[in-house]
């Protein structure tokens, strides 16, 4: 296990500056076996010439570029097809990993007999550094049609990105809960490991590859997609969890509406984390101290 070959797919789009940290964080890694392979979509800054240098400098990186805007999911999907690795995962150009992430996940696969794994992370604000939510344990089909409790990567046999097609190109947002719930209902529970290795940056003012503004269409075309699939209690509590990510007021009568136990619990954590200034600030101090 400790000699396979693991894959990295890095899609990017005019972040150069950022674009280094993330690539650094790869190559800084532990576990040293890896291939990372970074899209360009066809940057109007420096990129190319970022990836080229790293390329030069170090034979694990390989770079490929579109010749016009492609998007987000066609550079990732291109990355997954270029991939030899037996393992694979992913990161975004304005995130970065910390050192000891693939050694912690490819010894979960290894520990815990599972496909897939993901782990916690950090949010990387302004002023602070918060570990996100601290669950551990298994994601099988039932919990991961309530809501994305995967996040925003996953990290599994490279196979079986490619049998299920990768990326959906023609969803309009929920691109990575679309494959988590694709992924999990095809082959099994994925194992979430409760030590944060990933960590999101949501510090700087660059437009994010997901946007709030296809966030609505996103989630309804996920609904239209497996609504097959999906109980009237994951449904309901879908449409909770899109006004969530959108920023919308979650209000009682929603709640109320669109009523499952999941929504209820997940409402009143967001009442008293989002409602209370007080014991928000409690909740952050905790998490601060236990980066």
């Amino acid at each position: 296990m400790t000699n396979k070959l693991v894959s990295i797919y890095l899609p990017t789009h005019n972040r150069s500056s950022l674009l280094k940290r993330a690539i650094s964080s790869v190559l800084e890694q532990t576990y040293d076996n890896l291939e990372l392979i970074i899209c360009d979509d066809c940057s109007s800054d420096d990129t190319w010439n970022v990836i080229k240098n790293f390329m030069e400098q170090d034979k694990r990186v390989i770079g490929l570029r579109n010749e016009v805007p492609m998007g987000a999911c066609i550079s990732r999907n291109k990355c997954i097809e270029r991939a030899t690795g037996e393992y694979i995962t992913g990161l975004d150009d304005d995130d970065y990993f910390l050192t000891d992430r693939i050694e912690i996940l490819i010894d979960c696969i290894r520990t815990k007999q599972v496909s897939l794994v993901c782990s916690n992370l950090i949010y990387k604000y302004k002023d602070k550094d918060l570990v996100g939510e601290r669950y551990s344990g298994m994601i099988n089909k039932n919990d991961i049609g309530y809501r994305n409790i995967v996040g925003n990567q996953i990290f599994a046999l490279t196979s079986l990105f490619k049998k299920v097609n990768g990326f959906d190109v023609n969803a309009p947002a929920w691109q990575d809960y679309d494959l988590w719930f694709r992924l999990i209902n095809s082959y099994g529970p994925c194992y979430r490991v409760k030590t944060p290795t990933y960590v999101m940056d949501i510090s700087h003012d660059l437009e994010r590859i997901t946007t709030s503004s296809k966030a609505y269409q996103g989630y309804k075309y996920f609904l239209q997609k497996h609504k097959s699939n999906l109980k009237w209690s994951q449904i309901n509590n879908l449409y909770l969890e899109d006004l969530k990510n959108r920023g919308d007021e979650v209000r009682i009568s929603d709640v109320v509406a669109h009523l499952n136990c999941y929504g209820v619990i997940s409402y009143t954590k967001y009442l008293l984390k989002e409602k209370i200034p007080i014991l928000r600030r409690f909740i952050e101090n905790i998490k601060m101290k236990k980066i």
